[in-house]
């Protein structure tokens, strides 16, 4: 007796997935930029095109009582790109968040932070696994003690 016909096998798809943050203080240490890693632990390429969404939670403290704010960010991987297989690519930063800590706290102000990153937020990308598309991290960052600026060539 013949077997039945198999299904075929399902085609690799690639996965997106955030999988780290970097955070650059400004010079003046007033504000810094945000950008997460996005790798591809799919089997396929993805292609470029689709939309990343940042977001900054924070409590400003430039006025008395602090309020929440939220800083949202949507940017586009360039669609001529693509993420190769176990590929991490940067998401390009959200720029210019406030760093406003508590001007009551004198010793070591910290302000508490809150940032998530959605990748392909409107679902332009198929993928073997959609649950994996977010990431957050909530951290107290304290103004850094030495801001390195970015080493140029040197004047003669």
């Amino acid at each position: 007796m013949p077997h039945p016909p198999r299904p075929p096998a399902p085609s690799a798809l690639p996965d997106l997935t955030p999988v780290g943050l970097t955070i650059r203080f400004h010079d003046d240490g007033s504000a810094f930029d945000v950008q997460y890693l996005v790798t591809n632990i799919g089997g396929a390429p993805a292609p470029g095109g689709f939309q990343i969404a940042l977001t900054a939670h924070y409590r400003s403290h430039a006025q008395d009582p602090a309020l929440g704010v939220d800083v949202i960010e949507i940017l586009t991987f360039p669609a001529s790109a693509i993420i190769e297989p176990g590929d991490t690519v940067p998401s390009g930063y959200m720029q210019n968040i406030p760093f406003q800590p508590n001007k009551l706290d004198t010793e070591y102000p910290a302000v508490h932070y809150k940032f998530t990153c959605i990748v392909d937020v409107e679902d332009q990308v198929a993928e073997s696994d959609k649950q994996n598309n977010g990431m957050q991290n909530k951290m107290d960052l304290h103004l850094p003690l030495i801001i390195v600026p970015p080493v140029g060539p040197i004047k003669q």
